[in-house]
């Protein structure tokens, strides 16, 4: 029932809405299945924190604009840093999605500040 629901309710958004706007709608979905996933064991916290220095490294010292586009696509620029952000949040969603353990050791950090 909820697939029928869903399945109609993206081709109806597929139809009435803009083009870009069904990315939105998956993206939703996505976090949800995101949010249901089962306990799991997280990423190693070193992975998580390479990435992120890395990310910082190249948010540095590469210019926004070295990037490539697609023409005629009206895709974003793809650039290195884009793509380190998209692995930086992946990997956070991940390991906050799928360990309680991760989940409270960031409210613990929050709350003391």
């Amino acid at each position: 029932m909820t697939a029928i629901f869903l399945g109609s309710f993206v081709g109806l958004a597929a139809v009435v809405l803009p083009p870009k706007a069904i990315f939105g709608i998956i993206l939703v979905a996505a976090l949800v299945l995101l949010w249901a996933l089962p306990e799991l064991p997280p990423v190693a916290e070193s992975i998580l924190r390479r990435v992120f220095f890395a990310f910082v490294v190249v948010f540095l010292c590469v210019p926004a604009y070295y990037a490539f586009t697609i023409p005629g696509t009206g895709l974003p620029w793809i650039s290195v840093r884009r793509l380190l952000l998209f692995a930086l949040i992946i990997l956070f969603g991940y390991n906050y999605a799928v360990s309680s353990a991760v989940r409270a050791k960031i409210a613990k950090i929050l709350r003391s500040d």
